[in-house]
């Protein structure tokens, strides 16, 4: 076995379906075995910080797509944070929904529309509106992933300190459309919100 699979836990080799017949560990059997330390109480599963997967799917286990759809959120979020809202619209796929609140917006076209007098109204009241994405998960296939993550968005009046504005989990399924990833349905729930 190679040396880096086997410096994984038992479980996680179980998944990758690498541990040696005979040697694989079933639920609840020899926690300590399985990774599994306890800290004050709390039981958590340890992985080592090289080789550690960056997903849990097996569809989708290669860090170049994880490390794709990175890119996209910190491309997508500046284009709209600088107030290129046809631009960032672009990053949705023609026939993609925008959702949030339980209202949709459909299409590119309307989507952009949206976007734009939201970025104008921001503008004219001289707020700077941040999106910060983070605790991101992808899942699914090659050309067609499901990504979650927590976003907040700040926004920082003219001469003001930044406040947190929102608190959101973002759902997007995202397509490869020409080589490019689009937004095919975007969900946002609101903290507190929603």
């Amino acid at each position: 076995m190679d040396r880096r699979l086997s410096a994984l836990p038992q479980d996680a080799r179980n998944r990758l379906g690498t541990a040696p017949a005979g040697r694989r560990t079933r639920p609840g059997q020899d926690r300590a075995a399985r990774g599994h330390h306890t800290t004050q109480g709390v039981t958590m599963d340890a992985l080592p910080a090289d080789d550690a997967p960056t997903t849990e799917s097996a569809d989708c286990t290669d860090p170049g797509i994880y490390l794709q759809v990175q890119r996209f959120y910190a491309r997508q979020m500046q284009l709209l944070d600088d107030g290129r809202a046809e631009d960032w619209a672009r990053t949705f796929a023609q026939d993609g929904v925008f959702e949030v609140g339980g209202e949709a917006v459909r299409g590119a076209a309307d989507i952009a529309r949206a976007a734009r007098r939201t970025t104008d109204r921001f503008a004219a009241e001289g707020i700077t509106r941040r999106h910060w994405i983070g605790m991101l998960t992808v899942d699914g296939k090659p050309d067609e992933v499901t990504a979650r993550s927590y976003a907040v968005v700040l926004e920082t009046p003219r001469d003001g300190d930044p406040v947190l504005r929102r608190s959101t989990v973002c759902t997007d399924i995202l397509v490869r459309e020409a080589g490019e990833w689009r937004v095919k349905h975007r969900t946002v729930t609101r903290d507190g919100l929603d």
